[in-house]
């Protein structure tokens, strides 16, 4: 049988053996590709596929691929790259090493979602070999040695989630060395979209919600999805984002680049009008991160990794960082170039304890600068319903907290906050 052949057979008991993945795979256009290396989908609902590849499996696995493959479009994988590299995928230019290396981390997050769920489709047996597979109990290992990896409780976390852990452990600039280890380039396809509006973007997505929503609707009577998946599909269609997500909604439009005259857009010589171009000077963050004696090593572990990933993705943020418990804050200008020096607040742990009135007062009286926005981590044990007033107008004022049971309490003094759970 040619692969075509193999992968309508397989298309057409998909729909009788696993009618939620039957379904959704109508929605997909088929396209033979010698130059991907197995299968994958991208942005633009199509699926790629290796004719070679292909030819060398059994039915019943490349009906577990095709699965697998509709599994990333429902839960919207491809969607959900890093805000980086969505970036570059969407002006269709080629992607850097760095971005590669993010890509490719994700895929591999994404991969272990899926996989995860074929266990309780008992299908896990069928899928092809790959370093993406965890065990029935949701653990993942990968590497040995300094380059071991590990994943526990897949099942309870996000692929972004997922994409952070992988990332801490094995860092950026080992990331040569970690593609050659986690090289499942199945969703490599959505680079391969072109350029592609953000209206574009919205409408894919909108489309694929839509066909979450019926299909969950369906099956929850018919019983055939996996009881993970049906929770995966929940949670996007009734998100509640992690604090980590809800941070990074937060400073997106803070460090998004605006428009100034101080550099012309090149095309305004060629047409005669001139146009503002980007401006990616100026953004300045404040960030204030409690270090009293009641905040936790893997608290200030979480928060450093964090702010690591801002500096590393906006080169053009600065960040002054204030560092206190209840006396004046110690201050550390931070950019890109510096941001290794962010990874030394893990040992400022102190005593006593809190109070944000210093760090209000700093703010007030340094905010010539025009400084965009304040996050404050810290326990929630101080007096910010005292004090947070004050900033109301001058910068927007996001608290994270890691005590979930001051959530409410201090709620009504800041734009926007989250829950950061003890590591």
């Amino acid at each position: 049988m040619t692969p075509a052949g193999k992968v309508l057979q397989a298309r057409l008991k998909g729909r009788k053996e696993y009618p939620f993945a039957g379904d959704l795979l109508t929605c997909i256009r088929p396209r033979m590709d010698e130059s991907v290396e197995t299968m994958g989908v991208n942005m633009k609902d199509e699926l790629f596929i290796n004719p070679k590849w292909v030819d060398g499996l059994e039915p019943k696995q490349v009906l577990a691929v095709l699965i697998h493959e509709i599994q990333h479009c429902a839960l919207l994988h491809p969607f959900r790259d890093p805000p980086e590299v969505m970036r570059a995928i969407k002006s269709g230019i080629p992607l850097s090493a760095e971005l590669q290396y993010k890509h490719h981390i994700m895929n591999v997050a994404c991969d272990l979602k899926v996989n995860y769920m074929h266990h309780e489709m008992g299908t896990f047996k069928d899928l092809p070999e790959s370093d993406c597979k965890p065990t029935s109990t949701g653990h993942w290992s990968n590497g040995s040695g300094d380059d071991l990896i590990i994943v526990t409780d897949i099942h309870l976390k996000s692929a972004e989630q997922i994409y952070r852990e992988i990332l801490k452990q094995q860092p950026a600039s080992e990331h040569v060395k970690c593609i050659e280890l986690l090289c499942d380039h199945d969703l490599w396809p959505g680079a391969r979209a072109g350029a592609v509006t953000q209206a574009e973007l919205s409408e894919k997505a909108g489309d694929w919600m839509v066909r979450i929503a019926n299909t969950l609707s369906n099956e929850k009577s018919r019983g055939s999805m996996p009881a993970s998946m049906i929770r995966a599909l929940e949670e996007l269609l009734s998100p509640k984002l992690d604090w980590e997500s809800k941070l990074d909604r937060f400073v997106q439009p803070i460090v998004s680049c605006g428009y100034s005259y101080k550099r012309p857009r090149r095309s305004s010589w060629a047409i005669g009008i001139i146009l503002p171009g980007h401006d990616r000077s100026g953004i300045h963050i404040i960030v204030h991160v409690d270090t009293s004696g009641s905040m936790q090593k893997p608290e200030l572990e979480q928060i450093t990794a964090e702010l690591y990933g801002i500096l590393d993705s906006y080169p053009h943020v600065r960040i002054t960082l204030l560092h206190s418990g209840a006396g004046n804050p110690k201050v550390i200008e931070l950019r890109e170039t510096d941001k290794e020096d962010i990874l030394e607040m893990v040992e400022l742990i102190g005593g006593g304890g809190t109070s944000h009135r210093p760090v209000v007062d700093w703010v007030l009286e340094n905010n010539s600068e025009a400084v965009q926005a304040l996050i404050c981590f810290t326990d929630g044990e101080s007096d910010i319903q005292a004090c947070f007033d004050e900033l109301t107008g001058v910068v927007a004022r996001m608290l994270v907290l890691t005590r979930e049971a001051q959530m409410e309490r201090l709620e009504p003094y800041c734009e926007d906050m989250a829950y950061l759970p003890v590591g």
